[in-house]
């Protein structure tokens, strides 16, 4: 592991270079040995940036059994050209985060920070069960246990330097592979980002997805890969607003609407192979993106009003509405 006060640097001016500690991607690469258990000090810090003109490099923070991440890692892009690079901070069995990443690029395209749990719950204080890996151009959280937790801070510092973020489950360690988002995450600087959440069950948006200064672009994925349920269904139940942002929301199974759950974007998709969606808040979208029902006699229910400036590609459906729908053309 890295202890206190450990420094690796591979930053080069022409592009930042690779750090492997504890294994390669996902424990996958079998060429480089796997660490059973991975410690970075919260006074440990690894860079791997670019600093002139050039892509932010890569960084792996992994064991096949528990890591604890709790330092720094930057794998920023060049301050003249360049994008971010990519982070991953992951253990097999269990992770922790509380350390943070910052794969922004100046001059480019943010990198990436990659997490990868079983369930996984976003709340407002310090991570367990899972971790961040800090990477470039997005952020990635992989669960390395059961109830694994992401910290809402984490999310919120990657998204706000510029790093996309994604979150990912398997249904891995006997449980389904759901998210929730129990605490609010809020881009409130000029950064800009994406935030995806990937999971192999249901998705729960449990507190309020916002952005108030540049736009915020999500994704919301829950797909068919965990047999015990047959269903994977998104359920929006606060307000996501993402100032001019997309959200893009694919299911296997229903897409619903609840509470304080009201959707403010720019462009809103929604692909559902294996349930209706059903808009029950007046939500408010500057376009209607290619939403896709092929093969299914899926129907968009509004009970409140929907407000449409324009629909655009195959989007095909039957709207059902309990208030005004407004389509400019």
């Amino acid at each position: 592991g890295l202890f206190a006060g450990a420094v690796i640097d591979a930053s080069g001016s022409a592009g930042g270079g690779e750090v492997l500690v504890g294994g390669d991607f996902q424990g996958a690469n079998a060429d480089i040995a796997n660490a059973t258990a991975t410690y970075v000090d919260r006074s440990a810090a690894i860079t791997a940036d670019a600093v002139t003109a050039g892509n932010g490099g890569k960084v792996i923070v992994w064991a096949d059994g528990t890591t604890g991440f709790n330092g720094e890692i930057s794998a920023r892009g060049g301050s003249v050209a360049g994008d971010g690079g990519f982070v991953e901070t992951s253990g097999k069995n269990f992770v922790e985060v509380r350390g943070g990443v910052n794969a922004s690029a100046p001059r480019g395209k943010a990198g990436n920070w990659l997490i990868d749990p079983s369930d996984i719950t976003i709340v407002n204080a310090g991570p367990a069960n899972g971790a961040f890996d800090g990477g470039s151009p997005e952020n990635l959280f992989t669960p390395g246990a059961n109830d694994a937790v992401a910290d809402v801070t984490t999310i919120q510092n990657s998204l706000n330097s510029g790093t996309d973020v994604k979150i990912t489950t398997t249904g891995a360690g006997g449980q389904d592979g759901h998210i929730t988002v129990a605490d609010s995450i809020a881009l409130t600087s000029a950064g800009g980002a994406t935030l995806t959440l990937d999971a192999d069950d249901d998705i729960f948006v449990n507190a309020a997805i916002s952005a108030t200064v540049q736009a915020l672009n999500v994704s919301l994925i829950a797909r068919n890969g965990n047999a015990a349920d047959g269903t994977d269904n998104v359920a929006i139940n606060d307000a996501v607003s993402l100032n001019g942002g997309t959200l893009d929301i694919t299911a296997d199974g229903a897409v619903t609407q609840s509470g304080t759950g009201i959707i403010t974007a720019d462009t809103l998709s929604i692909t559902n192979t294996g349930g209706d969606t059903t808009l029950d808040l007046a939500n408010t979208v500057a376009n209607l993106g290619a939403s896709d029902f092929t093969g299914r006699t899926a129907a968009v229910t509004v009970t409140g009003a929907l407000h449409v400036e324009s629909v655009a590609g195959a989007a095909s459906f039957t709207v059902t509405a309990g208030d005004n729908v407004d389509v400019g053309s």
